[in-house]
């Protein structure tokens, strides 16, 4: 396993949400039932097709979606599983309005007879910095 492949895989899964390519995603999530996503709302989604027909939802048209990673740490377990954790600002803007989330997150990653895929992401939003009164 090597690092590198990993925050490969992290890149793709940004550079497709991002991009909204469901395809995209369709390479970078695990394929079939073993696949499940907790979504920072508390929900949680079982398999690819239900996972797609969520973020399908979410990527509306005249939205733009963009990305920043932070803090990523990887751990190996073995050679052909991993878990990533890593913070990530998520902003979202249509038209003039622009909304930024901040989250945390945990992939679960295994590697098939070709590449590295996500078989569990479970994100969590970040309660808001403290107000100093």
């Amino acid at each position: 396993m090597s690092q590198t492949e990993l925050l490969q895989l992290l890149d793709r899964w940004v550079q497709a949400v991002e991009a909204k390519d469901l395809d995209a995603l369709g390479r970078v999530f695990r394929a079939g039932d073993e696949l499940s996503v907790f979504w920072s709302n508390g929900e949680r989604t079982l398999g690819w097709e239900e996972v797609r027909r969520h973020i399908e939802a979410d990527f509306r048209k005249g939205v733009d979606l963009a990305m920043a990673i932070q803090d990523v740490h990887t751990t190996s377990m073995g050679k052909d599983a991993a878990v990533i954790t890593f913070c990530y600002d998520i902003t979202v803007t249509a038209g003039v309005d622009t909304v930024t989330c901040s989250r945390r997150a945990t992939m679960t990653v295994h590697r098939d007879t070709r590449k590295w895929r996500i078989a569990s992401l479970h994100v969590s939003t970040l309660p808001p910095p403290p107000s100093h009164n």
